[in-house]
C-alpha cells in the first residue's frame, strides 16, 4: 500500500514538474520570448511597453515589502476570480 501511494506521489510530481515550463508561450506570444533573459526583463522594466504588462502572482504582503517596479499585483490565489481585469489586448509576463 506505502509503495502504491510513492508512486501516485511520484508521477503526480512528475506530471506538476512538467506541466511547469519556464519561458511558456503560446504561438502568438512570441514577442516574449526575448524578454526570458533578466537583462532584457530589466530593459523592459526601464523602457515598458504598453503592450506588455508584468504580473507579479506572490501574495499582496510579499509584493508590497518589494516588487518589480512596473509589475501588477495580481495574487495566485486570487487570480481566478480576476480574470475579467486582466486585458485581452497586451501580453502577460508572469513573476
Amino acid at each position: 500500500m506505502k509503495k502504491m501511494i510513492l508512486a501516485a506521489v511520484l508521477v503526480s510530481l512528475a506530471a506538476f514538474l512538467t506541466g511547469c515550463y519556464e519561458g511558456y508561450h503560446g504561438s502568438d506570444g512570441a514577442i516574449l520570448k526575448q524578454y526570458l533573459e533578466p537583462a532584457a526583463l530589466k530593459t523592459l522594466v526601464d523602457t515598458p511597453r504598453p503592450d506588455i504588462w508584468i504580473v507579479d502572482v506572490r501574495p499582496a504582503g510579499s509584493y508590497k515589502k518589494g516588487h518589480i517596479p512596473t509589475s501588477k499585483n495580481f495574487p495566485s490565489g486570487d487570480i481566478m476570480n480576476r480574470l475579467g481585469e486582466l486585458p485581452k489586448t497586451q501580453y502577460l509576463i508572469l513573476a
